[in-house]
């Protein structure tokens, strides 16, 4: 499972850190996680398409949880899509 940001929150939040007045890195993310298999899901409800399962990536990381502490408290971002299957 991942963190997935909406584009629109990315755009926003790509804003806000280019108006920082420091370089900084900061995770811009969506603060809940969608397993890989509940996206295919959500997408397949708009669109059809078939889904090829390969052997699991023993270098991939199997769950990935980014906080948004930093770039809230900073930049006073928050992901505004925080549920993807609405979008």
């Amino acid at each position: 499972s991942r963190n997935f940001l909406h584009v629109s929150d990315a755009v926003r939040a790509i804003s806000l850190a280019l108006s920082h007045d420091r370089s900084e890195v900061f995770n811009i993310t969506n603060p809940h996680k969608t397993s890989l298999n509940d996206l295919v899901a959500i997408l397949k409800k708009n669109f059809q398409f078939e889904v090829e399962y390969l052997p699991q990536n023993t270098n991939n990381l199997r769950d990935l949880l980014l906080s948004p502490e930093k770039s809230r408290r900073l930049l006073g971002f928050e992901a505004k899509i925080k549920n993807i299957s609405l979008v």
